[in-house]
């Protein structure tokens, strides 16, 4: 593939279920590396041969059903009810708002496991194991964006948007040297597209009930798409956060070494590759704010397009 086919990303959002004429339209720069031309090219093979498997996974936008603990927690217990009616007595047990993480990630088994290694997600199970796990990641999104907003005076904003074939390619060598764990307002990054834990998830949840088959660092590139509309990350948090999770590896390096991770290679794919970023590059809090809410008044993603 030549460097630089595309450069522009623009992504319209409808503010009704039924509305076919987008209401908001944001457009976004693509970087020339070659991560970048890749998501873009499964973008556009996904924008002309499939169509958008989710619209409205939005984290922390005002208003929204992710964006509320006591919402999320009503809506996993229901799903949880439909797979214990699949798989009589599989879940046991519900979010512990005293040990909320350690109990997330206790659930968080049961959909890889299902998924990897007990083969129990079936076409008939597939939507409730699927809203199972994005729930499960809600509940981590807010309550991680409720530690940080009180100083960062923006929520952890976020959207995910999937296709039903997201065109998975893999990446290169050189594709890892992109990663980073820095965020910055308005930018897109390749999403997960595996099913299990990255080794930055897996720090930030402090995750230590994790099979060895469910650490999958990524591998792919693919049409699957992580938005990010909350705190940019500064110069010093950068650093200080790097240093955490280099003290966090070396803490469990003798489990790392067992996988075949070493530190220091970028095939660890620490964080997410940035592929995109808001054309118009807001850096004034009031307008970031502002962004956020024009969001939160639309529905879902109706098109993205690549040109």
């Amino acid at each position: 593939m030549k460097k630089s086919i595309y450069s522009k990303l623009h992504i319209e959002f409808a503010d009704a279920p039924a509305s076919l004429q987008p209401s908001l339209r944001l457009s976004f720069q693509i970087a020339d590396h070659s991560a970048a031309q890749k998501w873009a090219h499964c973008i556009a093979q996904s924008q002309a041969h499939s169509q958008l498997l989710e619209d409205k996974r939005w984290y922390n936008f005002p208003g929204k059903k992710m964006s509320s603990l006591p919402k999320i927690a009503l809506e996993l217990e229901g799903v949880i009810h439909r797979l214990n009616e699949l798989h009589p007595g599989l879940i046991t047990e519900k979010p512990d708002p005293e040990n909320l993480q350690d109990s997330v990630n206790r659930l968080h088994t049961h959909f890889a496991d299902s998924h990897l290694v007990k083969n129990r997600i079936t076409e008939i199970s597939h939507d409730a194991w699927f809203e199972f796990n994005n729930l499960l990641h809600a509940f981590e999104a807010v309550e991680r964006s409720l530690q940080v907003e009180p100083q960062a005076q923006i929520p952890n904003a976020s959207i995910v948007f999937t296709w039903k074939d997201n065109f998975n390619t893999p990446l290169a060598e050189l594709d890892y040297q992109e990663f980073t764990i820095a965020k910055k307002f308005g930018t897109c990054y390749i999403n997960y597209c595996q099913v299990g834990r990255h080794l930055f998830e897996m720090f930030q949840a402090q995750d230590h009930e994790l099979a060895d088959e469910h650490i999958l660092p990524l591998r792919n590139a693919s049409a699957d798409t992580y938005l990010w509309f909350g705190q940019s990350t500064g110069p010093q948090g950068f650093k200080r956060k790097m240093q955490d999770i280099e003290t966090w590896f070396f803490k469990n390096e003798e489990h790392f070494k067992r996988l075949g991770f070493k530190w220091g290679d970028p095939k660890l794919a620490i964080g997410w590759i940035p592929v995109a970023s808001l054309e118009k590059d807001l850096r004034n809090l009031s307008d970031q704010k502002d962004m956020i809410q024009k969001i939160s008044q639309m529905d879902r993603i109706a098109n993205c397009i690549v040109e």
